[in-house]
């Protein structure tokens, strides 16, 4: 769309922060997670633990929707 064509970098305000989330896991991502994105959240509230990709084994790594409406299996 032509109007949104010159965007600028988002500056977050005081009281938000730009944290890095593994897409698999929704936890903050780290040098061992193969595919993350950004979110903003108000400070106090972003997670807290690390994904661990090194024992994926027997947790749910189904996405955070898919958590909340129960769509798919928890992986084994």
């Amino acid at each position: 769309m032509p109007q949104y064509s010159d965007t600028n970098e988002f500056t977050p305000p005081d009281g938000v922060q730009i944290i890095t989330l593994d897409k698999n896991t929704n936890l903050l991502a780290d040098g061992a997670c193969p595919d993350d994105y950004s979110a903003a959240f108000l400070d106090g509230t972003a997670p807290t633990e690390t994904c661990d990709h090194k024992g994926l084994g027997g947790e749910d790594h189904r996405n955070i929707l898919q958590k909340i409406f129960g769509i798919g299996k928890p992986s084994n």
